[in-house]
């Protein structure tokens, strides 16, 4: 049996055969990986590494299992096959995670893209050759390695957590707002230090988290307040605008609705810094899915210029500039 507390659960190895996705190995052989499991993993995964367009892409994504309280990074790879329409099958690996320790997907994620690129290749290679048990050797081998990075890296983790001799000089408060689903909760998934040390209050809707970061030789620790979109939280939310320090205003660069709203939030907090002048940034996320925007970059540097805020363009999936947000935001903080 595989232990309930631990972080890694499995991995699996998934094609689409003629009579449709399903799981080809698995790691570890036990109870956990039962029938049902195994078919919703195939479906699933091999579903969302087609994509719309039926293309096979080689960049993770991630699936949640909810009925089973699991998580899915997928990695998905097409394999040489002349006997297969087409003349390639489409494939991928799947690392399945606690649900619980959803951060650890969104953190590590671009340590987990290079491993995996790694194994898919030699998966590919041994395929090519029939080499089955080369195969199963490569998973087992995959899954062991994650079973040594994520002890290390939660060791890391612990180690930052302790206390510093030296603290910091700055503590500045922050809330991240926004409509649901543009992705406030993963970005600060993919910045902040003590992701496995999350403070999650669902009753009222809030995430706490920190960062020490140096900024022009200061050193500072961001007290982040991710606060819930939904309107049931709207009167709670007032609660921790107070003697905030800065603000980062998120917005869907595939969603229009979220961008509509992007005035009303930043109405919304502008009163928490009354009578002095809001410092924040607005952030577009989502620009992995250039396929999918709909809001133009010069829109929505219209309203920041309205605001006489700042406008990042970020990807919370890829980590592209979420590193330079938080700095200009910290930046503007210090200002007098």
């Amino acid at each position: 049996m595989v232990k309930k507390d631990l972080i890694l659960k499995g991995v699996t190895y998934n094609r689409m055969w003629d009579m449709g996705p399903e799981v080809k190995f698995h790691y570890p052989k036990s109870d956990f990986f039962d029938s049902a499991r195994l078919t919703t993993i195939a479906v699933k995964s091999i579903t969302l590494s087609l994509g719309d367009e039926g293309i096979v892409g080689e960049r993770i994504s991630i699936i949640q299992f909810v009925k089973f309280q699991l998580l899915g990074m997928v990695f998905p790879f097409e394999v040489k096959d002349e006997t297969s329409r087409g003349g390639v099958v489409d494939s991928n690996i799947v690392i399945l995670f606690n649900e619980k320790y959803t951060s650890i997907a969104y953190k590590y994620s671009d340590l987990f893209n290079a491993l995996l690129t790694e194994v898919s290749k030699k998966i590919k290679e041994s395929e090519l050759e029939n080499k089955k048990e080369e195969v199963e050797s490569l998973m087992i081998q995959l899954y062991e390695k994650l079973l040594t990075n994520l002890e290390s890296l939660k060791k890391a983790e612990e180690q930052a957590l302790k206390p510093a001799k030296k603290k910091p000089a700055y503590r500045f408060k922050v809330v991240v707002i926004g409509d649901g689903r543009v992705g406030k909760t993963t970005t600060l998934l993919r910045y902040v230090d003590n992701a496995f040390q999350e403070t999650y209050l669902p009753t009222i809707g809030v995430n706490v988290s920190n960062k020490d970061i140096s900024v022009a030789g200061k050193k500072i620790r961001l007290n982040f307040y991710d606060i819930a979109g939904q309107e049931k939280f709207k009167l709670m939310r007032r609660v921790f605008y107070e003697g905030l320090n800065g603000a980062v205003i998120m917005f869907d660069v595939t969603s229009i609705e979220s961008f509509q709203h992007l005035e009303n939030w930043i109405k919304d907090v502008t009163e928490a810094f009354s009578p002095k002048k809001l410092k924040g940034i607005i952030v577009g996320n989502k620009i992995d899915l250039e396929s999918q925007r709909l809001i133009k970059k010069e829109d929505a540097e219209a309203i920041a210029n309205k605001f006489g805020l700042n406008y990042i363009e970020t990807s919370a999936k890829t980590g592209d500039n979420i590193k330079e947000s938080f700095k200009v935001l910290a930046e503007l903080i210090l200002e007098k």
